[in-house]
């Protein structure tokens, strides 16, 4: 269930509020923010509010999804993680490789016998085609130059071959952290970590 929404934009957040959330009615504490960091703080207080027992707190949130630009992944994912919620984050995770190592660690927790890592909270990744070179050229021929007219819908099938694994790399990398296909040999990226096999 929908229980809350972050957007910038007033009119979307109104919009999207109205249809999923609180419909004729006016918003609740909670339920719309403008900023990802203020629905952030607004939960860590409302956490605070349920320890200290006072008053009456509505219910948190278990899972978020992250529907931010790609440049902004990174900084939601890890701002997120004080809140130890399930996350559903866009594809791709993120913008460079240092990053998606950075939310890697931001979503996995030490703990058990020998420190190794355990996974603390769900976290997948949407699988979106936004960047696939033939989707680019679809998308250009048809909203840029508009090649064939007005489109009434869309059958799509996605080709396979080498994009399908370099699209789909990052999308591995995040959400089986413990099983690469791959032998990892850059130095930069060696985790010394006894559940992370590279």
């Amino acid at each position: 269930m929908l229980v809350g929404i972050v957007d910038p934009i007033a009119v979307k957040r109104r919009l999207l509020g109205r249809k999923y959330i609180w419909g004729k009615r006016e918003p609740r504490e909670g339920e719309e923010f403008e900023d990802w960091r203020d629905f952030v703080a607004w939960e860590v207080e409302r956490r605070e509010r349920v320890r200290s027992g006072g008053e009456a707190v509505g219910e948190g949130v278990d899972a978020v999804f992250v529907c931010v630009q790609d440049r902004m992944h990174k900084a939601v994912v890890l701002g997120l993680e004080k809140l130890g919620v399930h996350i559903m984050c866009e594809k791709p995770l993120a913008t460079s490789l240092d990053d998606c190592v950075d939310m890697y660690k931001s979503v996995m927790v030490h703990g058990g016998e020998g420190g190794e890592r355990r996974q603390k909270t769900l976290f997948g990744i949407g699988h979106v085609l936004r960047y696939s070179p033939h989707n680019m050229l679809l998308r250009k021929l048809v909203v840029e130059e508009r090649v064939i007219g007005d489109v009434m819908a869309v059958n799509h099938t996605e080709p396979v071959g080498w994009w399908h694994f370099t699209h789909s790399y990052v999308r591995y990398f995040a959400s089986s952290p413990f099983i690469f296909p791959f032998q990892n040999t850059n130095p930069k990226y060696q985790i010394s970590d006894p559940g992370f096999q590279n």
